[in-house]
């Protein structure tokens, strides 16, 4: 990213279509209970502020995964359980 061969919107791409083929089709993993909607808008964000300050850091756009025990104030968080399907958290876990 550094070197500008990919961008952020790149990646988050690549990742999606990869889930696609190998978790949600295929051999069906269902690995991934659910996917960030805005992914790739946040993607193209970072790629803007890298372009026009630089990044945050050396991982500045990198996707990540997070496993659904952390909480993510924009996301349900069930913890794998049925019964906090649809709970979502007031705010990020730190």
């Amino acid at each position: 990213m550094a070197r500008g061969d990919v961008t952020a919107v790149q990646l988050v791409d690549a990742y999606l279509a990869r889930i696609r083929a190998y978790d949600q089709q295929g051999p069906a993993l269902n690995a991934m209970i659910r996917l960030n909607p805005r992914a790739r808008d946040e993607a193209a964000a970072l790629d803007t502020e890298r372009r026009t300050r630089g990044p945050r850091g050396p991982l500045h756009g990198i996707p990540v995964i997070l496993k659904d025990n952390f909480d993510t104030g924009d996301l349900p968080t069930s913890g794998g359980s049925i019964a906090l399907a649809s709970a979502v958290p007031p705010e990020d876990g730190f």
